[in-house]
C-alpha cells in the first residue's frame, strides 16, 4: 500500500509556495504574507495578531514579520487594543479588501490544478487522511 510521505507532501508545499509568489507577485505579496490575509478575510477583515498567532501555527516572531511587511506595503493597519493595550489588533485596509477576490481566484485555480484528474471519493479520502495526520501532530 503506497502512502503519502513527507518528501510528497514538502514537495507539494514548496510547489504551492513558488506558485503564490509567482502569482500574487503583482500585489507585492509573498508565499510568508498571503496566509495572514486569508486569515484576516475569513474574519471580518480583523483579529489580534495573538489570534493570528494562535491560527496560523506559526511563531510569533514570523507572524510580527510578515504583519510589519503586509503594514509597510499598506495592506494592514496595526493598533492597539482598546480593551488591553498589550494586544495588537490587525485590521485590512482598502487596498487589501479590493484585491480580496483576486487572492481567492488564484488560489482556487491552484486547487482546480492539483484536483484535476482526482475522483472525489479519492479527494475526500485524501483529504481526510490529511486531516488525520495533522490531528496526529497535534499530540506530539
Amino acid at each position: 500500500m503506497n502512502y503519502v510521505s513527507a518528501k510528497q507532501i514538502s514537495m507539494l508545499y514548496r510547489k504551492f509556495q513558488k506558485y503564490i509568489n509567482n502569482n500574487l507577485k503583482k500585489y507585492d505579496i509573498g508565499s510568508s504574507e498571503y496566509s495572514y490575509l486569508l486569515l484576516l478575510y475569513e474574519n471580518n477583515n480583523m483579529l489580534s495578531q495573538d489570534d493570528l498567532h494562535k491560527l496560523s501555527n506559526i511563531d510569533r516572531a514570523a507572524v510580527t514579520r510578515a504583519i510589519s511587511s503586509l503594514e509597510k506595503k499598506g495592506y494592514v493597519i496595526k493598533s492597539s487594543s482598546k480593551t488591553n493595550s498589550r494586544h495588537n489588533i490587525i485590521e485590512l485596509t482598502d487596498k487589501a479588501i479590493s484585491i480580496k477576490t483576486n487572492i481567492f481566484d488564484v488560489i482556487n485555480k491552484w486547487n482546480k490544478l492539483i484536483h484535476s484528474d482526482i475522483s472525489t471519493e479519492k479527494l475526500n479520502i485524501t483529504i481526510d487522511s490529511l486531516n488525520k495526520m495533522l490531528k496526529n501532530t497535534e499530540e506530539n
